[in-house]
């Protein structure tokens, strides 16, 4: 497999390493921290990596982040002695005394006496208030090793303390709070930054945690006025600033004020030049105004975010619009979900236009699928070999490499099509009910960071079913649960193994209508220029802009928006009054019998 470089001249895993671990030792923490998101792109999954991005974490101070690295490192290294030992001593030094105890307790029982782990283990004991379990660990350490001196101060001091409660500061409640909002566990880290705040002098960073924990718990009003009181405590010609001033633009975006975020993001970046976390949420404010020619490059900051870390980027040159493509070969490599894709594969028939031998990467559930889309040369599963290219770029990045404007938007479909074989079986078993079809979509991947806002429970939709009398209703996605069957119980659901993406596409050519939230089926549909509702939540993903019933996106789509955030019952009785007032032409169409 060809792997990303991870520097001007290709290296090694074991070199960049080695680059890697000098920097460290030179705690050039920075220039350390960029070198080891390339490397993770090349070789997740490596044991030393993992220990190096941890430590290059810690000394950050994103404590949070390194035990979240440790974590997901054992994943890959089940049981390892020395991944759980550090992620006990993080645990431990944000006083989460029981996990960080059961981390160790594991580290001694895949590595029996080990000295570290039951030094480690002690130490946590006796700060947690246990100073009997903790005189026995020394103890055996110094059975182990009898000239171990920080062994036996400790032991000492186990004698002289007192079982109870540990003392908990300020401080400790702030390193624990940090650590549960990386761990993603805002409500007990609100619960212990209240409970520092009531106990200590005001701390500009104390409100600003506050803030985050809660922008994660969607209480989004009070989040602003958490960093509005972190701003209060700090000089506004300070870098650190810039902090509470990002997190207050990302808060109004949410609040559905891209324009107000815009001006926060400004201040933050004057703080912080060149900062890429501020310069990502500038675009995403950026593209919800429907100013996308300088959202474009600025978008490009994505790559360093932590969630972008595990896709791959191929090597060599990347394409940014300005090379020719002539007689060049163009690798367009895939990112992010499933709706991506089906919403910019597209763009493959413009590079072809431009004259590239183009190749496609693509996840391998769409790949049947897009053997109809046109400009593509060549198919590559994501995950198989990239092949020799001229000129690479990432599907998101072609928007910008083309320039595209709202107005330029490449609107032309469809630019997808099902067999039509499985076209005609589904056109045939929905003509016999003589109904208007329509297919539905409640949910998309649960692993999406927003899918919490974009999915609805299918308990919300039941209120379509009576909108009028002449609609038959078809579940668009597979693995429909028990409960939704119950909620919805007219609903149609077809076998799982018609519903593969060619399949669906056939089911969306042969229906009437489909109704979708901001998930791949509402893409599907719109890319084969089918009839498309679209559900959006308040603060809509930034391809949907703000406001509007439109998308330049999709001709055929029309969008359904909260007008405040969660009433998807307010959604859902737009969506009923648009259904019973369709007319006969609404009703006709080349699907109907």
């Amino acid at each position: 497999m060809s792997s990303s470089p991870v520097a001007r001249s290709p290296e090694t895993l074991d070199q960049a390493l080695g680059r890697l671990e000098r920097l460290i030792a030179a705690q050039a923490w920075e220039e350390a921290d960029s070198l080891a998101g390339q490397v993770f792109r090349q070789a997740p999954d490596d044991l030393r990596l993992i220990l190096h991005r941890a430590a290059i974490s810690g000394a950050r101070g994103r404590v949070g982040e390194a035990i979240r690295t440790l974590g997901a490192g054992l994943t890959a290294h089940p049981g390892h002695p020395t991944l759980l030992l550090q992620l006990g001593a993080g645990l431990g030094h944000a006083g989460l005394w029981t996990e960080a105890i059961e981390r160790l307790d594991q580290a001694l029982f895949h590595a029996p006496d080990w000295p570290p782990a039951l030094f480690q283990r002690g130490s946590i004991l006796l700060a947690a208030g246990r100073p009997r379990k903790a005189r026995a660990d020394f103890a055996r350490l110094l059975a182990i090793d009898g000239g171990n001196l920080p062994a036996r101060q400790q032991w000492q001091a186990c004698n002289q303390a007192r079982s109870g409660s540990p003392r908990e500061t300020p401080s400790l409640m702030a390193r624990r709070a940090q650590v549960l909002l990386a761990l993603g566990r805002p409500a007990g880290a609100l619960a212990d930054l209240d409970a520092a705040l009531r106990r200590s002098a005001p701390e500009a960073s104390l409100h600003n945690n506050r803030g985050l924990a809660l922008f994660e718990l969607e209480r989004f009003d009070e989040a602003l006025a958490g960093f509005d009181a972190a701003l209060t405590l700090m000089d506004p010609a300070d870098p650190v600033a810039a902090g509470p001033l990002l997190n207050r633009g990302r808060t109004l975006v949410e609040l559905g004020r891209p324009v107000d975020a815009l001006i926060d993001l400004d201040q933050a970046l004057s703080l912080r030049p060149g900062d890429p976390g501020i310069l990502f949420n500038q675009a995403m404010a950026r593209f919800l105004t429907g100013d996308w020619t300088r959202a474009w490059g600025p978008f490009e900051h994505r790559w360093s975010l932590p969630e972008m870390l595990g896709d791959r980027r191929a090597p060599g040159p990347q394409w940014t619009g300005e090379a020719d493509l002539a007689g060049r070969t163009l690798l367009i490599t895939v990112e992010q979900g499933f709706g991506d894709t089906l919403q910019f594969c597209r763009y493959a028939q413009l590079a072809h236009d431009r004259g590239a031998r183009v190749l496609l990467e693509a996840q391998p559930a769409l790949i049947p699928l897009l053997t109809s889309l046109k400009g593509v040369d060549r198919l590559i599963e994501r995950g198989a070999a990239l092949p020799d290219h001229d000129l690479h770029c990432p599907m998101l990045s072609l928007p910008g490499a083309f320039g595209t404007t709202e107005q330029t938007a490449p609107a032309r479909t469809p630019y997808l099509s099902a067999p039509p074989l499985l076209t005609a079986a589904w056109r045939k078993d929905l003509r016999q009910s003589g109904a208007f079809n329509v297919g539905l979509a409640w949910s998309g991947n649960p692993g999406n960071p927003r899918d919490p806002q974009r999915s609805l429970s299918a308990a919300r939709l039941a209120p379509l079913f009576s909108a009028r009398p002449d609609l038959r209703f078809h579940a668009l996605q597979p693995g429909v649960k028990p409960a939704d069957r119950q909620a919805l119980p007219d609903l149609i659901v077809h076998p799982d193994d018609r519903l593969d993406f060619s399949g669906t596409a056939g089911l969306i050519e042969a229906l009437d209508l489909v109704i979708s939230v901001d998930t791949a089926m509402a893409h599907l549909a719109g890319a084969l220029d089918r009839p498309v509702w679209i559900l959006l939540p308040f603060a809509a993903d930034w391809r949907w802009k703000a406001d509007g019933a439109a998308t330049a996106w999709y001709p055929s789509a029309r969008l359904f928006r909260q007008a405040r955030r969660g009433d998807w019952r307010g959604v859902i009785d737009l969506v009923c009054r648009a259904l019973a007032d369709m007319g006969p032409s609404d009703l006709a169409g080349p699907n109907r019998p």
